[in-house]
């Protein structure tokens, strides 16, 4: 079963206090089903504290918080199996402080229920942090990953401060799932583009096209790869055809 992308949401506020809490709402998402794939990135300026613990049912991917390069930030990416009825979700960050945030939720139809994720996340690989960002034209280009089933979907997310990000464009063969950029957004924009890999292997998504107008914008950056469901990896299928 090929995977679908459903329908994306998302909530953005310029100031709110961490241990308060950013609520979403999953209801919101047109068409979803049980047995649907909930992704969910939240994006925070600053790193005066940590993220808090996973919602309930939820799984973490990465929870991350950037002090020491560039604009202080912190990000996270959580996912989960919907089921008949979802409730909305609530992020919480351990500040007590006023601050930019940004959740996006998503949702995928086809993803392997029991093991969603088809390449276990590395954050020194999977993940890419980027600095002082020059004046002009991205060149920076997201983190690769090598996909282990035919028919993986690549999902790849662009988390950045500031607001100055202009006549953007996927990367070449990637759909666009989720925006929300520009000056309404300053210091919690974030990106996200998916594309289905036929064959397994190494995956470079290559560099999202878009301009900026200052050069202390920072970023930070995910791929991670979702597993058809009712799909065995390449590797098994090479190991079944060697006896066959």
């Amino acid at each position: 079963m090929a995977i679908t992308f459903v329908d994306s949401a998302f909530v953005s506020n310029d100031a709110l206090v961490g241990t308060v809490g950013q609520n979403i709402a999953i209801s919101s998402l047109t068409g979803l089903q049980a047995g649907d794939l909930l992704l969910v990135v939240s994006f925070r300026h600053q790193d005066d504290a940590s993220w808090s613990a996973a919602p309930s049912g939820w799984s973490v991917i990465d929870q991350h918080v950037v002090g020491d390069v560039g604009t202080d930030r912190s990000a996270t990416v959580i996912y989960k199996i919907a089921g008949a009825s979802e409730p909305d979700v609530s992020i919480f960050h351990d500040s007590v402080l006023n601050e930019e945030h940004t959740t996006a939720v998503l949702a995928f139809r086809g993803v392997d229920t029991s093991n969603p994720l088809d390449v276990a996340f590395v954050a020194g690989s999977h993940r890419d942090d980027q600095a002082n960002v020059e004046i002009g034209t991205n060149t920076d280009p997201l983190p690769s990953i090598t996909t282990e089933t035919d028919g993986a979907m690549v999902v790849t997310i662009e988390c950045l401060t500031h607001e100055d990000i202009t006549a953007d464009a996927d990367p070449s063969g990637y759909t666009n799932r989720h925006r929300n950029t520009g000056i309404p957004y300053n210091h919690r924009q974030i990106m996200v583009w998916s594309r289905i890999v036929t064959n397994a292997g190494l995956e470079s998504p290559g560099i999202p096209e878009y301009t900026s107008s200052t050069n202390n914008a920072d970023k930070t950056m995910y791929t991670i790869a979702l597993k058809p469901q009712g799909q065995c990896g390449s590797a098994w299928r090479r190991a079944l055809w060697s006896f066959a």
